[in-house]
């Protein structure tokens, strides 16, 4: 009986044998039809789209039939194509003084008057007629011939522009994959000098990191990176928030390092600066400052295109970290910087961003449409696997008209995971017809992610609040004398509540209630006596104890947003949008936020966060030793 039993067991064994090699082999089948079905979809879409090529796909296509290069693995696609750029355009490099500006002085547009100014000017009398002054028929004539160029030079430079960022595209995919990585990133990044910057830490020890020449600086940037840490853009003038921010870190028991990126910085400052981190201070934890000097890193006749903003974004590149939580100095963090690297949207991505107020400053709907022509193309996704824009991005609010969307002052981001995508952030800075539409470097971090393929970012679900006090009900009436609907805050600091635990997490502009220099108080008296905003202050002592005081948080309201970015126009005399902009105090850096919008049968409700006494008492303290007031 047992050699039977043990025949039977064999000749299951062997069944299921050849059941698996069967079912390895169909599904293999299978997966070649489904590649082949994918192929032919993908070149059917490729042709379909031919328009959406930039010319340096077209040219590199007519050499190499698409069908061929799908069939070759990435590192060979790669070396095919900058092998290509490397003997078809020799004397091609991304030049980073090209700002792609429209200069109306310029030879350019000269040449262009000379060879169609008759023409145009012939077309505009055809159309338009003749002015009966003479002065005003020219200047209309030259407007018309500006404005033609202006069209001609903008198509001119978007295509370019479109040129260009597909080049960085490219090698940030290919960089690792690519024999001619180091000649390619000499083309596309000339301004690097082959050196790290200078790391000195908080008592004068050096930190200098040789270049290994064999290997590209930028690989090399990315390697080097460990550890996480708190990142500052600072110049002389940030000094003093640098300080009240080093003791708010203490007061927080931050236990990261700490990098301050500058060019210029005195050894005054550098010693201020150290002070306030080392000295003792109400029993608060040291803090391990470095202070980076980027000079180094960017050759000398380059360090000029880069401005204070620009200096920000490559501290994104040059800080040590692996993990880097990038800061203003006058950014005011209620949470410990270690806190931030454990937000879930952070820990699924690797990339946190924070929105900006949700207020109705509209822009273009062009902006939105031009932003995505330059984005990942289907050329792109064929042949370098670059993945193209979802709706994680083109649903975001930028694409139906709003103008601000992200808020800088915080940002959290995992180096060595999109190192890829913060280079293309810093080449956004360079192209003035994105960059001159966002302030400052607002957009660029979700911009620089989207534009290089990359989407795996997050962002805080809710839009920046208003932080302070509530307005009391009695100072705010309607017209025909009802109490409002909803409730004010009015104050320059906009506070970011956490959409996964509701907490308050941080807010802009430091601590004191109006945190600018302002000409004169007297003046900002005079004004609340049109506007009446703040009942309780009446003359310019009133403002300049107002003013100087830390901003005392019992509250804050997140404004709604509509939708369709729609203002809810209504005869009971509620607001229509969730923010009131008073232009008129603290340099037009205080804001009034509403929880109600709409009339009586049309409202739209925002947020109301009301803080505990525990949470009141502890923004106090946290104020107090951010003013230098509690020692």
């Amino acid at each position: 009986m047992i050699p039977l039993i043990r025949i039977i067991r064999k000749k299951k064994l062997i069944l299921v044998f050849i059941f698996v090699v069967l079912v390895l082999v169909f599904n293999f089948h299978q997966d070649r039809i489904k590649a082949e079905i994918g192929k032919d979809q993908l070149l059917t879409e490729i042709k379909y789209n031919e328009h959406d090529a930039t010319y340096i796909h077209k040219l590199f296509l007519n050499e190499y039939p698409i069908e061929t290069v799908l069939d070759l693995p990435l590192n060979q696609r790669c070396d095919l194509f900058f092998d290509f750029m490397l003997k078809h355009e020799k004397s091609w490099v991304i030049d980073p003084k090209e700002k792609y500006d429209i200069d109306f002085k310029s030879e350019g547009f000269k040449e262009y008057a000379m060879k169609f100014g008759i023409k145009l000017s012939k077309e505009y009398k055809k159309k338009y007629g003749k002015h009966d002054d003479k002065s005003s028929h020219e200047q209309l004539l030259n407007s018309n011939i500006e404005y033609e160029y202006y069209m001609y030079q903008s198509s001119i430079n978007e295509i370019a522009i479109m040129h260009r960022l597909t080049m960085i595209r490219i090698y940030n995919k290919c960089m690792s994959q690519t024999q001619n990585s180091i000649t390619i990133e000499e083309k596309l990044y000339p301004w690097l000098s082959k050196q790290f910057p200078k790391y000195e830490n908080w008592n004068g020890e050096l930190k200098t990191p040789k270049m290994n020449p064999d290997e590209t600086v930028l690989t090399q940037f990315q390697q080097k990176s460990s550890g996480k840490g708190v990142v500052v853009t600072i110049a002389e003038k940030h000094v003093d928030d640098m300080i009240n921010l080093i003791h708010l870190l203490r007061a927080l028991k931050n236990k990261l390092p700490i990098e301050i990126i500058y060019t210029e910085l005195s050894n005054e400052s550098k010693s201020r600066i150290s002070k306030a981190a080392r000295d003792d201070y109400m029993n608060f934890p040291t803090q391990d400052i470095w202070f980076v000097d980027v000079n180094p890193a960017i050759l000398e006749e380059h360090r000029s295109i880069f401005e204070k903003f620009d200096y920000k974004l490559l501290s994104i590149l040059f800080n040590s970290f692996e993990e880097f939580i990038l800061l203003d100095a006058d950014t005011v963090l209620f949470k410990s910087p270690s806190y931030f690297f454990n937000i879930k949207g952070y820990k699924n991505t690797g990339a946190f961003f924070f929105k900006d107020r949700g207020f109705l400053h509209r822009r273009s709907l062009e902006d939105g449409k031009l932003f995505a022509s330059f984005s990942p193309s289907i050329f792109d996704t064929a042949m370098f696997d670059i993945p193209r824009l979802t709706n994680h991005t083109l649903s975001n609010p930028y694409f139906k008209g709003l103008t601000h969307f992200q808020e800088s002052g915080v940002v959290v981001i995992n180096k060595k995971k999109h190192f890829q995508s913060l280079l293309m952030i810093i080449q956004l800075t360079f192209i003035h017809p994105i960059s001159m539409k966002v302030w400052g470097d607002k957009e660029l971090y979700w911009m620089g992610f989207a534009l290089n393929g990359d989407e795996n970012y997050a962002f805080n679900d809710n839009f920046a609040g208003v932080v302070g006090s509530l307005t009391p009900e009695s100072e705010r009436i309607r017209p025909d004398g009802k109490n409002f609907n909803g409730k004010e805050i009015c104050s320059s600091h906009p506070g970011h509540i956490s959409s996964e635990d509701g907490s308050l997490l941080w807010m802009n502009t430091g601590f004191k209630y109006c945190g600018k220099k302002v000409s004169s108080y007297d003046e900002e008296a005079e004004k609340n006596k049109k506007t009446n905003l703040w009942k309780h202050l009446k003359t310019g002592e009133d403002f300049k104890n107002f003013y100087n005081s830390p901003v005392k948080i019992t509250h804050a309201i997140i404004p709604p947003l509509d939708d369709e970015l729609k203002e809810r126009e209504n005869s009971d005399g509620e607001p229509d949008k969730g923010w009131y902009w008073p232009q008129k105090f603290c340099k037009s850096y205080v804001w009034c936020g509403y929880t109600s919008i709409g009339g009586d049968n049309d409202t739209l409700e925002g947020d109301l966060i009301s803080f505990t006494d525990k949470e009141v008492n502890f923004y106090e303290k946290l104020g107090n030793i951010w003013m230098g007031l509690e020692e």
